[in-house]
């Protein structure tokens, strides 16, 4: 007999209460309400004297350099050197972009880079000459990365900053071994923009869920090939499905085609899975948001 599967928009709270037990109805409610303020990240590349400004007129948020900001404060505000003070982005992709060490990385890698959050917190933490390579296969949105490249990275950064269009999935094969680090944000389910949109949700079935899982697998492997033994690889997702959380870091553990060690990261925020941390926006306000930090062996 064929297995039933889940469709549209019942199905889709069928699943996530089959997936998440009595968590979900709270988790859901929680994401279905438009967030009217988005906490504004300061741009650490700007200089000091706007950096203390914002500091001292700024309402600080649970994760630092990430502030609420009073009308005083101008949202488009750049600093004396013409480059963006804030990035508004949600404190969880803050914390799991932190996540990922680069002392001693000559070459780090954004996979799934745009539209460049992210990007820009690597950007602030590499070493004096190393490269950062961010990639998006969409042209839309690799334009985006560029912008946000332009408007918020200095020019001396900037030259060791590298937009590229490469299929993430072989990456792993093109570039063996030429990475330090790597960042990979996979698209996810993105329970969050599927509650929003009423199309979205009458077309969302579980098959989606599953293929995105077998893409995240495909990207992660891939990923690992392009790294380096001994270099870490930061896998995160907005998802709210463990099949795309832990089942992809237990999927590719099973498999064992690639010698990787779980990493237990810091605990700043969320609660911790089987393999990583899952931030939640019921309990904390932020994200969703899961990652995990490997180490390749």
């Amino acid at each position: 007999m064929k297995e039933k599967r889940l469709k549209g928009e019942d199905g889709f709270h069928s699943y996530y209460q089959g997936v998440l037990g009595e968590r979900a109805e709270e988790l859901l409610k929680v994401l279905k309400i438009e967030q009217t303020l988005t906490p504004a990240r300061l741009n650490r590349h700007c200089d000091l004297g706007s950096q203390r400004l914002v500091e001292k007129q700024g309402i600080l948020s649970s994760v630092d350099g990430v502030f609420t900001l009073p009308e005083e404060l101008d949202p488009k505000g750049c600093d004396s050197n013409g480059l963006r003070l804030f990035y508004f982005m949600d404190p969880a992709s803050v914390l799991a972009a932190r996540a990922l060490p680069l002392a001693g990385a000559a070459r780090v890698l954004d996979m799934c880079a745009a539209p460049g959050g992210k990007a820009l917190l690597l950007s602030e933490a590499l070493e004096s000459t190393a490269e950062l390579f961010c990639s998006d296969r969409s042209p839309m949105r690799r334009k985006r990365l560029i912008q946000v490249v332009r408007d918020y990275v200095p020019r001396e950064v900037r030259e060791r900053v590298f937009v590229k269009a490469w299929d993430g999935r072989r990456v792993g094969i093109q570039q063996r071994e030429e990475y330090d680090a790597v960042l990979l944000d996979a698209p996810c389910s993105s329970e969050a923009h599927v509650l929003a949109d009423m199309k979205a949700l009458s077309e969302w079935s579980e098959l989606r869920v599953k293929r995105l899982a077998k893409e995240q697998y495909a990207l992660v492997t891939s990923a690992l090939g392009a790294l380096r033994t001994g270099g870490h690889l930061l896998y995160s997702t907005c998802a709210l499905a463990p099949l795309e959380n832990d089942g992809v870091i237990e999927h590719l553990l099973k498999k064992a085609r690639h010698p990787v060690e779980v990493i237990e990261s810091p605990l700043v925020m969320g609660e911790r899975t089987k393999f990583g941390i899952q931030i939640w926006p019921d309990k904390s306000g932020h994200g969703p948001i899961f990652y995990c930090l490997l180490q390749k062996r």
